[in-house]
């Protein structure tokens, strides 16, 4: 009887959950939102911040962004590796996480 009751609770809130978000949930519209509010907010904190380091943090953006992707997998993969006292759980998760990352286009905007 429980299980009944239960079962029926999850399917109409699954039920509720799809006929308000429709077939997708807009994540991208509320980080957007998220963002854009914070940085209106603290534009005290960060605008010093970009003033100062804006060169820096391009510079190095730039740079990652001519290494290729599988590299930066590889020493992400070895960071993991010898941060996780040798274990191999963390560097597959690592790699599997960021594999699909970049095959799912997770980078570009």
């Amino acid at each position: 009887m429980i299980t009944n009751i239960l079962g029926l609770t999850v399917l109409s809130f699954m039920t509720s959950f799809q006929e308000f978000f429709g077939d997708t949930i807009p994540v991208a519209e509320w980080v957007d939102t998220a963002v854009e509010k914070i940085t209106d907010t603290f534009s005290w904190f960060f605008d010093p911040i970009k003033n100062d380091f804006g060169d820096f943090i391009e510079g190095f953006a730039d740079l990652l962004a001519g290494v290729p992707a599988i590299i930066i997998i590889a020493i992400m993969v070895v960071i993991a590796f010898f941060i996780s006292g040798k274990r191999i759980a963390l560097p597959i998760f690592t790699l599997l996480g960021l594999l699909l990352f970049i095959t799912n286009n997770f980078g570009n905007n």
